[in-house]
């Protein structure tokens, strides 16, 4: 896969799963950092945000930001978690030709649904949701290789009212 198609699937995992960001928020969490380049990224990818510096100072803010927070203590943290390194990854593959962490990210949710599982929750469902939203998401990224990313990619991320752990929007 190339840099623009890497980068949209970890904005892809972060968008999908931002319901688990707002339920911090929610519970006092400043999420502002993570919501700032989120949109960031979504704007650069789509051509809306030219300047790469612009989104590079939100990446070096949100990073600080990132490394303050504590994502240990229940399972959404885990998951909040997975959101973060998605957006993170999502920056640095765009930027770096040679990083390649989809694989890295769908095993973290893999073992996030794993955690579930001994927990007594029902994933085979959630499994099932995943794998699909992996199979559109990548139907969806095909044949893209280069900025400006179509504005129907980003109708299409919008479509998804759960999170792939359950969560509604």
């Amino acid at each position: 896969m190339n840099p623009v198609q890497c980068s949209l699937i970890g904005l892809a995992i972060a968008s999908i799963n931002h319901p688990h960001m707002e339920l911090l928020a929610q519970q006092g969490l400043d999420i502002e950092d993570y919501q700032k380049l989120l949109q960031k990224q979504r704007s650069y990818l789509s051509g809306e945000l030219k300047s790469e510096a612009n989104l590079l100072r939100f990446f070096a803010a949100f990073s600080d930001w990132r490394q303050q927070q504590d994502f240990n203590d229940t399972l959404n943290d885990q998951i909040a978690d997975l959101c973060c390194a998605a957006l993170y990854s999502s920056i640095e593959m765009l930027h770096d030709p040679e990083c390649d962490d989809t694989e890295l990210l769908f095993g973290y949710l893999s073992q996030i649904h794993d955690v579930m599982s001994e927990m007594g929750a029902e994933t085979d469902s959630l499994r099932t949701y995943t794998q699909e939203f992996r199979t559109e998401l990548h139907a969806q990224i095909d044949n893209l290789s280069q900025r400006p990313v179509n504005k129907a990619f980003f109708s299409w991320l919008r479509s998804f009212d759960a999170s792939l752990f359950g969560l509604s929007n």
